[in-house]
């Protein structure tokens, strides 16, 4: 009742067996049993009569060759029009997934179902048919098209890689997963000769399908017997090959290129030095202190009394005009003016009147009045790059006058029962540039830059147009213009230069703004020599309580030094908290500091 083979196997298994075999088909115990029951019989009866053999009596080679492994029988191969469907599914598999389709054909050549060269022409029919298709719809489509179904990104990237690279392209995208499509569509939308990336096409499917599919032949079988022995492990033996498969095609692959190598670099750099750590990773500590402080000081918000003339504090979602007009008086605030106009051209007609009314040449900077970390500053060069800003920006935006200079970031704090207050913390914020060679691309130079490969990703999304441009030797290009850390800024500890003059200056200016006794001022000066004396400052931003003592970011500084910083610094927050409370103050509820966080997705 079992198919040939299997009763072979089985024989083999159990050693003391015999195996008697009669002409007939499936139904041959039920249409001529009379056939059959004398060999049955005789085995009953002998084994009545304790003749029969047993294990302890078995051919010592049968009972070794027992030992050896199953034997899984193969199925005869599919011949004519069951041959032809069977190629004919594969191609059409081919179409959904490509490797899949190719493993399928290798196990069907593993179990005997398929020759190993019949398995390879199906595949390699269905890879290249799906080739030319591709080629096909992008030549169709052209490039407008293709922007709805491929980013952006990645068909410029593409058509860059593919015109200049040709062939090697093609094939290279054979072992690469993801870039496939786009390189096959683009190479069609830029109407590369037909003839020509055929050939390309053919030569990459043709090394690739013999490999996939033979080690799919090879290791297939391997991994299916493996899997009879261990069925009870299966599950997490299929879903462990999965996690690594996954792993494997997001890691190896970028191994592949140069840049794909220096941005694994780069997130190595990224993981090891905490200064690019993200606040879910850096913050959980500081956290766990902050409701230790809570305790102590029996409230959970008291830091929020820390700048009473500031919502929540400075916490978050302030307004960065408010507080700029709140400092106007001090006369080191630049020209600065809120567009809250709901019409982008009136925002722009009263930019227009901004910049006239102050005298004031491009670039201006703008940015939301009430943002976070940097997030949508922009130095406008020109009236049409503010007109597109403007356009794109809904919200009230700040425009102010752009001041060159250094720029520093320096930390106040005063205890209300003191007459004075003191400098917390002083960071220099540095451009991040890159020198040319006269021979590497700005590209290369990003990702050989020591300082630019922590933050390369970003530097190559915002630089992308000019990647392949070579700058000459000697010239310096400048990364990034924002002063803000997370976008790409050097911060150094510039404690060094506090002095008196200084103290004096920053605790002046502090003085005049009732209210703020606790905070990070952004500002740019002449230079260090004018900041120490205190002299010719400009600030453009004052960030409250939920604002950093930035120099904790020294890349020669360690996570540790930025924890215990940090920590002080946020003590001396409830300090405050608690002196004002004394004086008649109340801190903000827990209810309004989580909707003001979910508001401003802190």
């Amino acid at each position: 009742l079992v198919p040939f083979a299997a009763a072979e196997e089985h024989h083999r298994l159990i050693a003391q067996s015999t195996l008697t075999s009669f002409d007939g088909g499936h139904e041959l115990a039920y249409a001529k049993p009379g056939v059959l029951t004398p060999t049955i019989d005789a085995f009953l009866q002998r084994v009545e009569a304790d003749e029969a053999p047993t294990l302890a009596d078995a051919d010592p080679d049968r009972v070794k060759a027992a030992s050896s492994a199953v034997d899984m029988p193969t199925r005869a191969p599919l011949t004519g029009g069951a041959l032809l469907v069977m190629v004919l599914a594969i191609i059409v598999a081919s179409y959904v997934s490509e490797d899949l389709a190719c493993i399928a054909a290798g196990l069907l050549a593993a179990q005997g179902v398929l020759s190993f060269p019949i398995a390879v022409l199906a595949s390699l029919l269905g890879l290249f048919s799906g080739d030319l298709a591709l080629f096909a719809i992008g030549r169709w489509a052209g490039a407008p098209t293709l922007a709805r179904f491929v980013s952006e990104d990645k068909l410029v990237d593409a058509k860059a890689w593919l015109q200049r690279r040709g062939p090697a392209v093609i094939i290279a995208s054979r072992f690469m997963p993801g870039t496939r499509l786009p390189t096959y569509l683009a190479a069609g939308a830029l109407r590369m000769p037909w003839l020509r990336f055929s050939g390309f096409f053919a030569l990459a499917t043709m090394i690739w399908t013999p490999i996939l599919v033979g080690l799919a032949m090879l290791y297939g079988e391997i991994a299916a017997d493996w899997l009879a022995r261990y069925s009870a492990m299966a599950l997490p033996i299929v879903v462990g090959g999965l996690l690594a498969l996954l792993l494997i095609s997001k890691f190896v692959p970028p191994l592949f290129t140069r840049q794909g190598r220096q941005l694994t670099r780069s997130r190595w750099v990224r993981l090891t030095n905490f200064e690019y750590w993200p606040r879910s990773a850096f913050y959980p500590v500081i956290v766990v202190y902050c409701i230790w402080l809570a305790l102590r000081y029996r409230s959970a918000t008291l830091f929020t009394l820390a700048n009473p003339a500031i919502p929540l504090g400075g916490l978050v979602g302030e307004s960065k005009h408010d507080i700029l007009r709140a400092l106007k008086g001090s006369r080191v605030v630049p020209a600065f003016e809120l567009l809250d106009h709901r019409d982008a051209s009136q925002r722009l007609a009263a930019l227009d009147a901004f910049v006239a009314r102050e005298q004031l040449d491009y670039p201006v900077v703008l940015k939301p009045d009430r943002g976070q970390r940097g997030q949508d500053v922009c130095i406008a060069e020109s009236r049409e790059m503010a007109a597109v800003y403007l356009a794109a920006h809904q919200e009230p935006t700040i425009a102010q006058a752009f001041v060159r200079g250094e720029e520093y970031g320096v930390f106040y704090v005063r205890l209300p029962d003191e007459d004075h207050g003191s400098i917390f913390s002083i960071t220099h914020k540095g451009k991040t540039e890159v020198c040319g060679d006269g021979v590497q691309s700005l590209r290369s130079l990003i990702l050989t830059d020591a300082r630019a490969i922590g933050m390369a990703a970003m530097f190559l999304e915002m630089h992308r147009q000019h990647l392949d441009d070579i700058p000459a030797r000697g010239e310096v290009v400048t990364l990034n213009r924002i002063g803000t850390h997370s976008r790409g800024s050097l911060f150094t500890d510039a404690r060094h230069l506090n002095t008196d003059a200084l103290s004096i200056a920053i605790d002046s200016i502090s003085q005049q703004f009732d209210g703020f006794y606790f905070g990070r001022y952004d500002l740019i000066v002449p230079s260090s020599e004018a900041l120490s004396k205190g002299r010719d400052i400009s600030v453009i931003e004052l960030n409250g309580v939920s604002s950093e003592a930035t120099h904790i970011y020294d890349p020669t500084l360690n996570v540790w030094n930025a924890w215990r910083v940090t920590a002080q610094q946020w003590h001396i927050a409830f300090r405050i908290g608690d002196q004002l409370r004394r004086r008649g103050h109340e801190p903000a509820s827990i209810r309004d500091v989580i909707q003001a966080l979910r508001m401003n997705e802190f």
